[in-house]
C-alpha cells in the first residue's frame, strides 16, 4: 500500500512536466490558488524579452515569504499575467538567524548578501565602523540607489537557489545603534581565539532553539570601543578559529557554523543538497 503524498507537494501531471519553463520568478505578493497576478516589470521583461516564454507555459514562483507557486502564463498586451495553480507554505528556517556585517567593501558586501540569502538567513544589517567610515565604503552609496542595488542582488540569489524566503536588508548603521536594538535571542560577537573565547558552533549547540544573532567585524575587526559597546549590549565573544577571515567569508563561514549546529543539535543532516 503506498503511502500518500505530502499535502504541500505540488503534483505536476506529464503535460504539466513538458510545459514547464526550467526558471523561478518573484512575486510581488503572495496569492491565492485560481488568482491571476501580474508579474513585475522587470519579471515580465525577463519572461517575455529574455526568455520569450509563450502564454500556457507554466512556471515556478515564490513570493519571498515562504510561499512556492506554480503558475500558468496567460495572453496578456504588453502585460505578463499569470494564473496561480498550486501554491505551498514553507515555514521560515528555525530558528531565526541575523548577521550584521561591518561592510568596508561595496562589492564584496553585494556578494556577502548573495551568499546569505542562499542560507536564508532573516535578515542583513551593514555595519559602519570607524573604519568603515574612514573608507568611505557603505557610507557613500544610501539611499534608494544602494537598497535597490542590495536588493536586485538578494533577489537574483533567492531565485537562482531557488529559495522561498527573502531576507531583510536594513539600511547602513552605526555599529553601536545596531547593537542597541531590542532582540529576542542570543547575540553573538565573531572575535578571535583568546582565553575565555569559545568556539560558535558550541555556544549555539547549547542552546539550539534561541534566536541568533551574529556581528561581524570589518577587515581588522572591530575597533575595542565598538567591541566594549557590543559587550555592554549583551554580546558574547566567539571563534571559528585560528583563521583571519575576511569580512564576507567569516559572515558566510559564521552562518553555516550556526546552521550545522543546530542541525546536528535536532539530530538531523547538517547539510543537504
Amino acid at each position: 500500500m503506498s503511502r500518500p503524498a505530502p499535502a504541500n507537494r505540488l503534483r505536476r501531471s506529464r503535460e504539466d512536466r513538458d510545459a514547464e519553463a526550467p526558471t523561478f520568478f518573484l512575486l510581488s505578493a503572495p496569492a491565492a490558488v485560481g488568482e491571476t497576478v501580474e508579474l513585475s516589470a522587470e519579471e515580465a521583461r525577463h519572461a517575455l524579452r529574455a526568455l520569450r516564454l509563450p502564454p500556457g507555459v507554466i512556471v515556478s514562483a515564490t513570493d519571498g515569504l515562504g510561499g512556492r507557486y506554480r503558475l500558468r502564463l496567460v495572453p496578456a498586451d504588453r502585460r505578463c499575467l499569470a494564473e496561480v495553480l498550486e501554491k505551498a507554505v514553507a515555514p521560515p528556517p528555525r530558528p531565526r538567524l541575523e548577521v550584521g556585517v561591518g561592510a568596508g567593501r561595496r562589492e564584496r558586501f553585494l556578494w556577502c548578501v548573495e551568499k546569505l540569502t542562499e542560507l536564508e538567513v532573516a535578515r542583513v544589517s551593514p555595519l559602519l565602523t570607524a573604519t568603515v567610515q574612514r573608507r568611505s565604503a557603505l557610507a557613500l552609496e544610501g539611499g534608494a540607489r544602494y537598497a535597490a542595488r542590495v536588493r536586485a542582488r538578494a533577489v537574483s540569489a533567492l531565485k537562482q537557489s531557488r529559495g522561498l524566503h527573502l531576507p531583510a536588508v536594513s539600511d547602513p548603521e552605526d555599529v553601536r545603534a545596531w547593537a542597541r536594538r531590542p532582540f529576542e535571542g542570543r547575540s553573538l560577537l565573531l572575535a578571535f581565539p583568546a582565553p575565555g573565547v569559545r568556539a560558535l558552533a558550541a555556544l549555539v549547540a547549547e542552546r539550539p532553539d534561541e534566536a541568533y544573532r551574529l556581528a561581524v567585524g570589518p577587515e581588522g575587526g572591530f575597533l575595542p570601543d565598538e567591541e566594549a559597546a557590543l559587550a555592554d549590549a549583551g554580546f558574547v565573544p566567539a571563534h571559528l578559529g585560528e583563521r583571519r577571515l575576511r569580512f564576507e567569508t567569516a559572515a558566510v563561514v559564521a552562518t553555516c557554523h550556526v546552521r550545522a549546529a543546530l542541525a546536528v543539535a535536532a539530530g538531523e543532516a547538517p547539510c543537504s543538497s
